[in-house]
């Protein structure tokens, strides 16, 4: 016993560590002038050779990931797991969050799809064996459970053997994978074309887009807290920063070309995921359909093609990150106090619980983009680059989206907040303990500080996307 929570303590030790170590590279990046990327590693095993390194980009999102694991390892400390169990979810967490920080080191096309892989094998372990006693007694349980790993299995396989298969054509094709070569390479336009598809399927399922999203809502909703806040902080956002290191740079006339194609795609799936969330009654299944419509506005901004909206689409990537991973937290705090995800079992939850009624509503306001939250800065940029660009359509399908999403995120707050309580039902309920307040409060700080002043993420993200970006902007 002891042995095990010993070993509790040093995995959070670990990922701690590596919230530091990320600290100090963010420090050492905001004060230099260079762009490209710096702190090459070169690597050779079995005689292959990969190149890792990091750049303005990959550490905003690498910072994302350390800062999110140790506060999802904090909000499993105290649950009730035998500590056998509570090791082996920890020693998971941090395994998968080894390699969330490869996927944005890795700057060599069969490493990253090696990896790309892997991510799954951990999210086994998140979503089908967690909690292995509580469903070992219920048959219906293991088998949503399997269902929805089984969705997450297949849709990511489809789409990861497409890119297997373009990577293969780029190697007989140019005889290397390294990410960096291929950016300025001169490809055959059909076979641009073709490449350029291939990989796009294959991020557009990690984004989701539609027709490929319905596994997001299924693995929300069976995975535990945790693993929602994983999946929608940091998992979502592998395919678009997929798009922003390898397609949109290494195929730079097909995406110019199928730009009003992924523009349709995108607009649909914004409304029809906005709408689609105003008629959920399971809480995660509306938070996953919002998190869906967020992703896509990112592609928007990122197939724009100008530069402040492929800013703002990196800020409200970032930003989404902390504001989708407060609201499962909150999520998950409400499930362990009544053990239901059914919106129609809450009501003026206020009366007992003060505190977690404020942060939710902080998160909530910064989920649709409130004026003081980063959410608003990168769609401000997304909104300002389409009107610019005299692109009227799009700027009022996505408008329309924001009040939809305005809709359901007041609608969702509402119900579970305000109404009279059901005095029976809420009688021995406690607010927030200091756990839980420490992740809420630090991730609202994180939200709403560089929300009034986000010049310290936008000086040194330009810098770099004017340098891979510049065939766009001349």
């Amino acid at each position: 016993m002891f042995l095990n929570k010993f070993f509790k303590e040093i995995i959070f030790f670990i990922s701690s560590l590596l919230l530091l170590i990320c600290s100090l590279l963010y420090i050492f990046f905001y004060n230099t002038s260079e762009a490209s990327f710096q702190f090459l590693i070169e690597l050779n095993w079995f005689e292959s050779y990969y190149l890792l390194g990091i750049d303005s980009i990959s550490i905003l999102f690498l910072f994302l990931t350390t800062f999110i694991m140790p506060l999802c390892l904090l909000f499993n400390w105290n649950l009730d797991k035998g500590l056998n169990e509570q090791f082996y979810f920890f020693f998971i967490l941090l395994f998968l969050e080894i390699l969330l920080i490869l996927v944005f080191l890795i700057l060599e096309l069969i490493f990253f799809y090696i990896v790309f892989e892997f991510l799954l094998i951990p999210f086994y372990f998140i979503i089908v064996l967690n909690n292995k006693q509580s469903f070992s007694r219920n048959l219906n349980i293991i088998n949503k459970k399997m269902n929805a790993f089984f969705l997450l299995f297949f849709y990511t396989i489809f789409g990861s053997l497409l890119m297997l298969m373009g990577i293969l054509i780029i190697y007989i094709n140019l005889g290397t994978t390294l990410i960096p070569i291929i950016w300025y390479a001169k490809l055959n336009l059909n076979l641009e074309y073709l490449l350029w598809c291939l990989f796009f399927v294959s991020f557009s399922v990690k984004i989701p887009i539609l027709p490929v999203h319905l596994w997001l809502p299924e693995a929300h909703v069976e995975s535990p807290t945790e693993g929602s806040v994983i999946l929608a902080a940091i998992l979502l956002k592998i395919g678009l920063y997929g798009l922003i290191r390898i397609l949109i740079p290494c195929f730079q006339e097909a995406t110019i070309y199928f730009s009003l194609v992924v523009w349709l795609l995108c607009i649909f799936s914004v409304i029809y995921t906005s709408m689609t969330a105003c008629v959920q009654v399971d809480i995660k299944r509306i938070i996953a359909y919002a998190s869906i419509g967020h992703m896509n506005i990112c592609v928007l901004g990122l197939f724009s093609l100008d530069i402040s909206s492929i800013l703002g689409s990196v800020i409200l990537m970032f930003s989404h990150g902390l504001a989708s991973a407060g609201l499962f937290f909150v999520i998950g705090i409400l499930y362990q106090k009544f053990h239901t995800k059914n919106i129609k079992y809450y009501n003026g939850i206020v009366s007992v619980m003060p505190l977690i009624s404020i942060c939710f509503f902080l998160f909530i306001v910064s989920n649709f983009g409130m004026p003081g939250t980063l959410n608003f800065i990168g769609e401000f940029f997304i909104f300002t680059s389409f009107f610019k660009n005299s692109i009227f359509s799009i700027y009022v399908c996505i408008f329309a989206s924001i009040l939809l999403c305005s809709f359901y995120s007041i609608y969702l707050y509402n119900h579970i907040v305000f109404g009279n309580n059901n005095r029976f039902f809420y009688y021995f309920v406690s607010d927030l303990n200091i756990i839980e307040f420490f992740i809420l409060i630090v991730l609202i700080v994180f939200i709403f500080l560089p929300g009034f002043y986000p010049f310290f993420i936008c000086d040194w993200l330009k810098l770099d996307l004017h340098y891979y970006f510049y065939y766009y902007i001349i």
